[in-house]
């Protein structure tokens, strides 16, 4: 069977890493490959892989709601986020999941955090990672979330953008989910400024990228403020652990 991880750029990524490191002790002779597509290309690749004798393809940058058009059905957590970074191949159907969202909620559950407990939720980025977490959160716990993007999107029942005013909020989960700040982005440095970060206290800064940029200072900022800092290795470490526990249960 095939397995593949898809995006772009693809510089590293952990995934092929963690997969092949499964097949190799399960005894497999299965391989993760990696397939960088340019975005524009993207539709000539949705023709191609459908003829493709694929087990599961793991999804990243930029592709996560543009691969949903060739899901034939979507496991709930797909269904929360309208978002994809797994697709499993079962028999004729393909079914879309998110394992993102479970990869963040169980890396903060790990470190003794519960998204219930927060006062507010701040959202830097509105893509597809940023997305998937801000519907889950909303709808499975009717948190208000405050989105900062570039980009102009329409308020919704509980998640409100821009126009925002922060100041000494406390007990407040802030996540990047933007590029910023990590080795994949030309924006090599914190993603945010200490003077931002100084408005929250006793509050937890969580930043979803895992290979951070040398330039990026968004740690350091948090340990001189009353803040807690994590970045998203764990979460993409447990991710990546579900999207093999799914793609395993399909095969039975």
């Amino acid at each position: 069977m095939k397995y593949f991880i898809i995006g772009y750029p693809l510089i590293n990524p952990n995934s092929p890493i963690i997969w092949n490191n499964f097949f190799f002790k399960k005894g497999l002779s299965d391989k993760m490959e990696e397939l960088e597509i340019y975005p524009k290309k993207f539709a000539s690749f949705k023709k191609a892989i459908l003829k493709k004798n694929f087990k599961a393809i793991v999804v990243t940058m930029p592709f996560k709601k543009k691969i949903m058009k060739i899901c034939n059905e979507f496991h709930l957590s797909s269904k929360l986020t309208n978002s994809c970074n797994l697709i499993i191949k079962n028999e004729k159907k393909i079914i879309g999941y998110n394992t993102d969202i479970i990869g963040f909620e169980k890396s903060l559950i790990k470190k003794k955090y519960s998204i219930s407990t927060f006062e507010h939720c701040i959202i830097y980025g509105f893509g597809g990672v940023g997305s998937a977490i801000a519907k889950y959160i909303s709808k499975k716990f009717k948190k208000k979330i405050y989105i900062i993007s570039s980009k102009k999107y329409k308020d919704q029942k509980y998640i409100k953008f821009n126009n925002i005013k922060f100041e000494n909020l406390n007990n407040v989960l802030v996540i990047n989910c933007t590029p910023i700040g990590s080795i994949l982005s030309k924006k090599n440095e914190s993603p945010f400024s200490s003077k931002f970060i100084n408005q929250f206290h006793n509050s937890l800064i969580y930043d979803v990228n895992y290979k951070i940029s040398k330039k990026n200072e968004l740690k350091k900022f948090c340990l001189n403020s009353s803040n807690q800092y994590m970045n998203g290795l764990s979460m993409n470490k447990i991710q990546a652990k579900e999207a093999i526990n799914f793609a395993l249960i399909n095969e039975k």
